[in-house]
């Protein structure tokens, strides 16, 4: 029999509530009100209590439950009363009667139960909660009484939690900067970049001893500094040393460091960034200023004097051989200041000389130390930079009596000067284009995944459908902006130079000639148009997109500097660099070259601009009308290539921009063909395909089954691994993607190939040649495709490595 406790207040009510309770088997005990108030006090808390309190039975009825349960589920508590666990837990449906008994017998053996589940309210509405159940006995009867609290908010905030961190480690594993955990003396964390900056592998860095890792110069240094900073101590940031490479190569770094914990253990996270570059820049510097100041101690200085009272310069033969002449041809020793400034003086630099004369060496100036620079032009027409310190002698009036002075010939400081500059700026854009690599070797991968689905599904919709049907046209209209979406993808990826070129042996004449067509129709009518395409024969190793993307982007530059009309040429031929070319411009190497030039009439540009109009982001257009990439991708296309861009601009002198390419060893052009996907060769072999990102995993399973093959679909390394254990014997080829969460492609077929070794294997990957590199994938002579690749190239190659012997 169930057991009520009644109170006994002598209230209204009370002989019908021990009726009720006695009619549904309810035995009932009365108390006096002094225990009732205890009781009520009790009864009250639980009511009110914020968790929900649930009474049940071994068979999960409910017997009792408190207001926040009611309020939580919807439920008076004589609803709730009527009802079973299985009315309010969807999941309770799932456990059968062993199940359910088992929890039960688990209570009475713990006394206690903490889980996890979801309840349903009235309204439909699911929510997880958390479940802390004590079990009870009462008058030889079996209970559990249950306290359940609302965990949606808690749930939420852990899913938060779980998100920042993962972006963090995204942070952390795509910085740009190497990144490394030092506990104790060991390294027991290091991201993508430190393995880059080291040349070791992500395995090897991981527990090896810091120690080792930094160069033995800089150990003591660094040790001081890590205590410091573990104690807390403050310490200036950018320390910089030498780590020591894979190859035992010095690397010079600037690292910074900061005390943190590490999964539950005190460590030190350093950051540093390769520098060795700008270290033997820097060097390269010091030596260069060094020759300077040598040059300039050993260098013959020539005197001069000045009579104030004849006004005359007196020169001797020393003074003239600096300037190519001798007193003999000119005269003699003594010359005039307005001789001696139409004789030698630069025509640009007359205006100053004589200004800097008329003050220091007139009575009207108390100058008595002076200087300046200017040019001359020597007896030969040679063009020289000279120095001029001078001092000057007056008499007590102010008038001046002589002064003294020397000329040096600063032309090679001049020129060391230039060249330090150039030094700089290209240190200056190799920086600013390497960021900029960095953001495009970041979004290639996911780019080039959503491409290949798109490229793949569109051909494989298209190759079901009748040449007829209407819908057709729009399927290659998807393909064709795919494709373009795909060139866009390698000229970022080009201009960082990680792109995988596809280069082939191409006739100059025939890019020309093959991308005139579309050039025409961004060019208005009011706009001449020149195309003086050379002759056939010239050939060029070169990705012919990419080209075209160079020529595209030119000319529409050109387009754009010329808003009223003008013309705009575009020549292609033979051409050559020089020596007097590379000392010219600064940049290039002697040798053949096929020339690509792009002429306008437009409006030109000035100096300042002409320094930074291949630098990322840099537009002169207004808002809106220009990105400021396409010259920088035109910069990397070129460079990718192993050639060199020149531009020629003055003001409202229109602009030429100059494109010099390799001539290519072979002269036969070789194009690749175009094999349609129907003529695809299949078979009925068994292919293992891993593949985490599910769209190109779909669309290459449909591909490979379409033309015959058995496929075993997995969506990572450690998946394919598995269901290759289950039947080696079976597998004739791997097909996977390079980098995957839990175990990348190389490492899988490595495990496999211990089991395997004559297995096959095809790589695909979208990311930069840079990561692929890191993965000693390309390096290594693996069989690769990058993504996205059309359908009848990859069951092309895939039937081309099963045909090996």
């Amino acid at each position: 029999m169930k057991s009520v406790f009644v109170v006994e207040d002598n209230g209204r009510g009370m002989e019908e509530i021990r009726a009720f309770l006695r009619e549904r088997g309810y035995g009932v005990t009365e108390y006096t009100r002094e225990y009732g108030e205890e009781l009520r006090f009790a009864c009250f808390a639980i009511d009110r209590a914020s968790l929900q309190v649930f009474w049940l039975t071994p068979d999960q009825r409910i017997l009792y439950a408190n207001d926040a349960a009611c309020r939580a589920l919807g439920y008076s508590r004589e609803e709730l009363t009527r009802m079973s666990v299985r009315d309010i837990d969807p999941g309770y449906h799932g456990l059968n009667e062993p199940e359910r008994s088992g929890i039960w017998k688990r209570f009475r053996e713990t006394g206690y139960g903490r889980f996890e589940t979801n309840h349903r309210a009235r309204d439909g509405r699911v929510y997880p909660v958390e479940v802390r159940c004590n079990f009870l006995e009462f008058e030889g009867r079996e209970y559990s009484c249950c306290f359940v609290a609302d965990i949606s908010e808690r749930n939420t905030a852990q899913e938060a939690l779980l998100e920042s961190e993962t972006k963090f480690r995204l942070l952390i594993e795509t910085s740009p900067n190497a990144i490394i955990v030092i506990r104790g003396d060991r390294i027991v964390y290091a991201n993508q970049a430190a393995t880059r900056v080291s040349g070791f592998t992500s395995e090897q860095l991981m527990n090896m001893d810091f120690w080792n890792f930094v160069h033995e110069d800089f150990r003591e240094t660094a040790r001081e500094r890590i205590l410091a900073r573990l104690r807390g101590e403050p310490l200036s940031a950018g320390f910089e040393y030498r780590l020591v490479g894979s190859r035992g190569e010095d690397k010079w770094v600037v690292a910074a460091s900061v005390s943190m914990n590490f999964e539950g253990a005190p460590g030190i996270l350093v950051t540093f960034a390769d520098i060795t570059e700008t270290k033997r820049t820097q060097e390269a510097l010091r030596e260069s200023e060094a020759r300077l100041r040598l040059a300039m101690d050993v260098a013959k200085v020539v005197p001069w004097e000045f009579d104030g009272e004849s006004g005359m310069f007196r020169f001797d033969d020393q003074f003239y051989a600096l300037y190519g002449t001798s007193a003999e041809r000119e005269g003699g020793t003594f010359m005039s200041a307005d001789s001696y400034v139409r004789r030698f003086v630069h025509p640009e630099d007359m205006a100053d000389v004589i200004d800097v004369m008329e003050r220091s060496l007139s009575n009207r100036d108390g100058t008595s130390i002076g200087g300046m620079e200017h040019r001359i032009i020597r007896a030969d027409g040679e063009e020289r930079h000279i120095s001029v310190r001078f001092d000057v002698i007056r008499d007590r009036e102010g008038r001046v009596v002589r002064a003294r002075g020397a000329n040096q010939d600063i032309t090679e400081r001049k020129r060391a000067e230039g060249e330090r500059k150039s030094l700089e700026a290209q240190l200056h854009q190799f920086q600013k284009m390497e960021a900029i690599g960095q953001l495009a070797g970041g979004i290639a991968h996911d780019f080039n995944n959503i491409l290949t689905a798109i490229l793949g599904f569109a051909e494989v919709v298209a190759l079901r459908m009748e040449e007829g049907n209407p819908l057709l046209r729009h399927v290659r209209q998807i393909q064709a902006a795919a494709e373009r979406a795909v060139d866009l993808t390698r000229g970022l990826l080009a201009f960082s130079r990680k792109q995988v070129l596809h280069t082939r042996v191409l006739d100059l004449h025939e890019i020309i000639d093959g991308v005139k067509k579309m050039l025409r129709r961004v060019i208005p009518e009011d706009i001449d148009f020149r195309v003086k395409a050379a002759a056939r024969g010239i050939t060029v190793l070169a990705d012919r997109g990419q080209i075209e993307q160079v020529l595209m982007n030119l000319v529409t530059n050109a387009r754009d500097a010329m808003p009223s009309g003008g013309v705009l040429t575009l020549e292609s031929g033979a051409g050559s660099i020089d020596d007097e070319f590379v000392k010219r411009n600064g940049l290039g190497r002697p040798g053949r070259y096929a020339r690509i030039v792009v002429r306008d009439t437009g409006c030109g540009m000035d100096e300042e601009t002409r320094e930074k109009i291949f630098e990322p982001f840099f537009t002169t257009k207004g808002v809106g009308k220009g990105t400021g990439l396409g010259l920088s991708i035109t910069y990397g296309i070129v460079k990718q290539h192993d050639g060199f861009i020149t531009v020629d601009s003055s003001p409202g002198q229109g602009t030429v921009f100059s494109v010099y390419l390799p001539r290519a060893e072979s002269e036969k052009q070789t194009l690749p063909g175009t094999a349609r996907a129907e003529n695809a060769p299949g078979g009925a072999e068994t292919i293992l395909l891993v593949e985490d990102d599910d769209m190109v995993r779909e669309l290459n399973r449909e591909i490979l089954e379409q033309a015959g093959y058995a496929v075993i679909e997995t969506v990572d390394g450690r998946e394919a691994l598995e269901r290759f254990r289950e039947r080696p014997e079976r597998i004739d080829i791997l097909v996977t993607d390079v980098i995957m969460p839990t175990m990348g492609g190389k490492k899988l077929y490595e495990e496999i190939l211990g089991m395997r070794p004559d297995i096959k294997v095809l790589f695909m990957s979208g990311y930069a040649t840079d990561t692929l590199d890191a993965r000693g994938v390309l390096d290594n002579g693996y069989d690769f495709v990058a993504k996205p690749v059309v359908p009848s190239e990859f069951l092309k190659r895939v039937r081309e490595i099963l045909d090996r012997g």
